[in-house]
């Protein structure tokens, strides 16, 4: 049986099989002047249509294009494609006079004589701009995004301290009757310790957080750490005896307003209720910094939920 065994041609011998095959003729470039817009590879071959910046079509990629390919306002490209097989196909319009009507007017043609070389340098030029312009629009975004993630860090420890204080206002809001003086009572003194709770609340938040913490940090692990007085009534669904002074001990103290205000809790239920009723499933805001961002990015590919109609940007 014979053996048969790979040999890997040489550089020459595969240079010679090319200059004697016959390759399919397709589109390294294709060039539209008037949109500014170049395909590399060929849409055939998936190439993506690049729509190149004003600044850089002006300084780079005309400057490196000869007046004998393109003449402004005399003898311009509209379309050029450059082949693999080092043929290229060049669309041109000529400006003409008409003696007869006194009148100028465009002219197109094919441009044959040009020389196959300059439009591979032209290519060079193309490819390196569509590279950089691609890597700069994504820093751009990335930038974009960064400075938007600074700014959303400071809101996000901002919103956390105004949350805290739209809790104590709820918790302060809710509670006004219980101080009346015609407000039924459980037990004797709970209307001067309902007048002591709301006043904890009220002394539990520095009046400048930026001035009182070093950071945001700092800010951020007060925030967390805080815990709110239980109101009398809770007080005495956990000491129904009243054998412990109020605010004496460490469990009457709670992280969520929801576990320390009676009032709080039965008010938040009925705006649940009326925000369940009212609510429109059609209709988001959203920022419009963050919706034109987030459609630069394509996030809607990203998250199957996310659907940019839902969202209405604001500013």
């Amino acid at each position: 049986m014979a053996e048969y065994f790979y040999q890997q041609p040489t550089e020459d011998e595969v240079r010679e099989y090319w200059a004697n095959t016959i390759r399919p003729k397709e589109s390294v470039m294709e060039l539209n002047f008037k949109e500014k817009a170049v395909t590399l590879g060929g849409i055939a071959l998936g190439g993506k249509t690049t729509f190149i910046d004003e600044k850089a079509w002006n300084d780079v990629v005309l400057p490196a294009i000869s007046a004998e390919w393109h003449d402004p306002g005399k003898d311009e490209i509209e379309h050029l494609l450059l082949y693999n097989n080092d043929k290229y196909l060049c669309q041109r319009k000529k400006m003409k006079f008409d003696f007869s009507t006194q009148t100028s007017y465009w002219t197109t043609y094919n441009y044959k004589q040009g020389d196959v070389a300059d439009l591979k340098t032209l290519y060079d030029v193309i490819n390196a701009v569509v590279i950089v312009q691609k890597e700069a629009k994504e820093y751009e975004i990335l930038e974009k995004a960064r400075e938007l993630n600074l700014e959303q860090l400071d809101y996000y420890y901002d919103q956390k301290w105004y949350k805290k204080m739209d809790e104590i206002q709820k918790m302060l809001l809710y509670s006004d009757f219980r101080v009346l003086p015609d407000t039924p009572v459980k037990y004797d003194g709970e209307k001067t310790d309902w007048a002591t709770w709301r006043q904890r609340l009220r002394d539990l938040l520095p009046d400048n957080p930026r001035e009182q913490f070093a950071d945001n940090f700092e800010m951020f692990k007060f925030i967390q750490t805080l815990k709110y007085p239980i109101d009398p009534r809770k007080y005495l669904a956990m000491y129904p005896n009243r054998d412990v002074e109020y605010l004496s001990t460490d469990d009457q103290f709670q992280k969520y307003d929801f576990e320390v205000s009676v009032d709080f809790v039965s008010k938040t239920q009925l705006n649940l209720i009326n925000y369940l009723e009212t609510y429109d499933a059609n209709f988001r805001p959203i920022d419009r910094k963050i919706l034109d961002l987030a459609r630069q990015l394509k996030l809607d590919e990203v998250f199957d939920k996310f659907n940019f109609a839902k969202f209405l940007p604001t500013d």
